[in-house]
């Protein structure tokens, strides 16, 4: 599902953006950038988390301390995403 919201949001990025530049040059494509760079963060997190902290729960308690941090790091990077989007919707789209 993430490579699928990934890839609506560079085929929405391409139809609203008139230049590439304009991820930089406006606040609309300022916050996307934004946006994007939290969203890989989250992705790299997400799979740390998978590949790395879920294979050290059987380790005991170490596992569920690191499970609660790298959680805790998913969902603040989660917020932080939907705070853009809220962000993104309001502002006008660049001509």
């Amino acid at each position: 599902c993430g490579a699928i919201v990934v890839a609506s949001g560079i085929v929405a990025s391409l139809v609203h953006l008139p230049r590439f530049n304009a991820l930089w040059t406006k606040p609309y494509g300022a916050i996307l950038y934004k946006k994007l760079m939290f969203v890989l963060v989250l992705f790299a997190v997400g799979s740390w988390n998978w590949r790395r902290t879920k294979p050290r729960l059987n380790a005991g308690d170490d596992g569920l301390v690191s499970l609660k941090r790298a959680a805790t790091v998913e969902i603040v990077l989660s917020v932080l995403v939907l705070l853009l989007t809220a962000i993104l919707v309001a502002l006008a789209i660049p001509e």
